[in-house]
């Protein structure tokens, strides 16, 4: 797409390289990893030697897990520890680990124990397949049809069928439609109970054939799309249900459980129909989650806990394979996503397990604890099954870490034909300077050091202004330090850094989009925009949450080789500002965290600087 105000739209923004260059510097993140805490991204992972690795982990955490919590009926138990309670969904995704197990080694000792534990669940659940929980049941469904597929036994098929009708009684016109989530709660619709729905009845129309099934799966994950997914970013909220008999959406709730069935069933929709709008759908949510500081940290999962929590990671990632198979995606993409998912399981073998008892922590990067739920280990085995299912290497590892990692190498410079080459930085007080000890010490001298040091013909021209937002950049804004300066030098690029203050002063994420819509449309000729998503400040939780979706939003709508990550190893959990990288005012970045901007400054223009 060309920078012309006819055709800009945020969706296609800094796709091109092009001869201005204007960066602008909003605080943005590019995957770089500086100093680490234990707790966070690991710093060194071991080498993945072949295929057979994944498979050998893979079999010792089936072994392990069958070892170490079953308990009577046939079913597994809470923990391994003392905990001997049933827990009905637990139970059914035991039942699609074990199906893993035996696709993947043809081991035909996995077939007694698949059969046992199905009956056991309706043997534990008062003789009974029907719950009151409608996701418990479609988890039981789905899984049955998976067994019927692996093994052509009608008894599976028929407590699929059977769980299926029950689940259609839970759809009910309150909210527009959607499946509720328990029996007793018409009047809460949640995405854990309506995507899993999708899923069951495109499962069941893959044996049947039946249109009608397909038709469900249409119906329920057009009503979900509409509801309960944020159009921006494609992640989806939690639910929606009364309050003081107003329909209230939960939006506060974002749960890898319900992004992984969200992406299953638009996998598999497009499977079905052929329509390349439900694969857009699946990747517009994938590629979010794999930034998203509401579901990863430091491109690791987030861990959710224990309990029911355990087991949301697990489902993604089954889910996420389903996308990563899929033929139609492209390369790319393909690429970037199996890259995600060998760090997170290489993550979770090298620092997540206990590699004497086999069992699994809820953080991948951390050491399991005394206790892990059956939950939690149901994950890590997904991740393992799905490791060897996909064949990752070690190369999808380390690129991975080299296109991530904060490691930096001087580019190798071209002469370049035009004599002075201007870059023009926008921003606030972390483009200015404000923060480290030394103005030199702050990142855009350090970038303008670096360019004259590497004797090169390019200009640096800083209008950054602390206490700036994206009004000030405005065309009618500070009419020194706006875009329209920024133009009037005749820049090869922009780059934009406006780390806080739009979210300090309440401006909401579609807001600070139209501004930015606003900023590029006045730019008439094709100008390379360098972005940054917003960085960490210790705000109260309203304007951290603003914080958080305006990052999501910046990886939604901008391209990914033209934004500078400036959230990711800044960030604490709680997405605050880390010790390690505050200047000592909750707001401003210290003299390391500057160099590290610098590094990912360097990084992400590299090729520009090589180009020109």
């Amino acid at each position: 797409m060309k920078f012309t105000s006819s055709n800009l739209s945020l969706a296609g923004l800094l796709k091109p390289f092009a001869p201005i260059f204007i960066l602008i510097t909003l605080g943005a993140h590019s995957l770089v990893f500086g100093k680490e805490k234990p707790t966070s991204a690991p710093s060194k992972l071991v080498t993945l030697e072949n295929n057979n690795k994944w498979s050998h982990l893979a079999n010792s955490l089936q072994e392990s897990t069958y070892k170490n919590y079953l308990g009577e009926n046939g079913v597994f138990t809470q923990d391994n520890k003392e905990q001997n309670k049933f827990h009905y969904w637990w139970n059914a995704h035991m039942v699609d680990i074990l199906i893993d197990g035996y696709l993947r080694t043809k081991d035909e000792s996995y077939l007694p124990k698949i059969k046992d534990l199905v009956r056991g669940i309706k043997n534990s659940n008062q003789d009974n397949f029907q719950i009151y929980f409608n996701d418990d049941m479609e988890w039981l469904g789905i899984a049955c049809v998976r067994a019927y597929r692996a093994t052509g036994d009608e008894e599976y098929k028929q407590v699929a069928e059977y769980l299926w009708e029950e689940v259609k009684k839970g759809w009910t016109d309150v909210h527009g439609g959607g499946i509720m989530w328990r029996t007793d709660t018409p009047e809460e619709k949640n995405a854990c109970s309506n995507g899993p729905g999708a899923l069951l009845a495109l499962n069941l129309y893959a044996i049947n054939s039946n249109e009608d099934e397909l038709e469900w799966a249409k119906k329920i994950f057009e009503w979900q799309k509409n509801t309960l997914v944020d159009p921006l970013t494609g992640l989806v909220w939690d639910n929606i249900s009364y309050q003081d008999e107003e329909a209230v959406i939960n939006k506060d709730l974002v749960l890898s459980y319900n992004q992984g069935t969200y992406i299953g069933a638009a996998t598999q929709l497009f499977n079905h129909t052929g329509n390349k709008e439900y694969l857009e759908e699946a990747w517009k949510t994938t590629n979010s989650l794999m930034r998203s500081p509401k579901l990863t940290f430091e491109g690791i999962l987030r861990s959710e806990g224990q309990g029911d929590g355990g087991l949301f990671k697990g489902i993604l990632v089954r889910n996420l394979t389903l996308l990563a198979e899929n033929p139609a995606l492209a390369n790319q993409r393909k690429e970037l996503l199996l890259d995600f998912l060998a760090f997170n399981a290489n993550t979770l073998r090298t620092f997540g397990l206990d590699k004497k008892e086999m069992v699994v922590s809820p953080n991948w990067a951390q050491k399991p604890k005394n206790q892990t739920d059956l939950s939690t280990q149901l994950s890590g085995v997904m991740m393992m099954e799905m490791a060897a299912r996909l064949n990752l290497k070690q190369e999808n590892v380390k690129r991975y870490c080299q296109q991530n990692e904060a490691i930096y190498k001087k580019p190798h410079f071209t002469t370049l034909s035009k004599e002075e080459i201007v870059i023009v930085v926008l921003g606030s007080s972390t483009a200015e300077g404000i923060g480290p000890t030394k103005k030199e010490n702050a990142w855009v001298p350090r970038f303008i050091d670096y360019l004259q040091e590497s004797d090169t013909n390019f200009k640096v021209i800083n209008l950054a202004k602390g206490g700036f937002t994206t009004a000030d950049l405005l065309p009618d804004g500070h009419p020194d330090k706006n875009i329209s300066k920024a133009l009037s030098y005749n820049p090869e690029a922009i780059i934009i850094n406006l780390p806080s203050n739009d979210a300090a002063e309440g401006r909401n994420t579609p807001e600070q989009l139209e501004n930015y819509q606003k900023i590029f449309n006045s730019i008439k000729n094709e100008i390379p925009v360098w972005v940054t998503t917003p960085q960490p400040r210790n705000f109260e939780k309203a304007k951290v949450n603003i914080q958080k979706d305006m990052v999501d939003a910046t990886y939604a709508y901008f391209d990914k080789e033209f934004i500078i990550d400036l959230w990711t190893c800044f960030a604490t959990e709680k997405n605050l500002i880390k010790k390690d990288y505050d200047s000592g005012d909750g707001i401003h970045l210290n003299d390391e965290a500057h160099k590290l901007i610098f590094e990912r400054v360097v990084l992400s223009l590299s090729n520009f600087l090589k180009q020109g």
